[in-house]
């Protein structure tokens, strides 16, 4: 495993108590973080769909890849430098991962989480006038 640190931008899906559904990172690094978290772009911060979601701009180091997954930002940053081939799968520690990940349903409008489906889909038809 590999003791390097990371660190990335990101964007995540937010509820009301703060726990996080997804997170983006369109480019991870490795090494100590050197860019303001002001770096993301503002205009895609803000409210979702479903008004008890947000998108808020996220800063996420990781000390060390060799420690697990402290949280779901964490955790979806490691997933990123995976998906990006920056790290092989057993150069960075995984354990524990899907425990510090919520479940999430998928939708057309973004993450949430699975009871607020309902609710959303009428948010969702009710605003395509069906």
């Amino acid at each position: 495993m590999q003791s390097l640190p990371a660190w990335g931008l990101g964007l995540a899906t937010v509820t009301t108590d703060d726990q996080v559904l997804d997170a983006w990172y369109p480019a991870g690094k490795l090494g100590l973080g050197v860019a303001p978290a002001d770096e993301v772009p503002v205009t895609v911060v803000g409210e979702r769909s479903l008004p008890l979601l947000r998108t808020v701009a996220v800063r996420t180091e990781i000390g060390s890849l060799e420690d697990p997954p402290k949280d779901a930002a964490d955790a979806y940053l490691r997933l990123h430098l995976l998906s990006h081939r920056q790290v092989r799968p057993g150069d960075i520690n995984l354990d524990g991962v899907f425990g510090v990940l919520a479940n999430v349903a998928w939708t057309s409008a973004g993450p949430c989480p699975p009871d607020w489906v309902d609710e959303l889909r009428l948010i969702e038809r009710s605003r395509a006038g069906t």
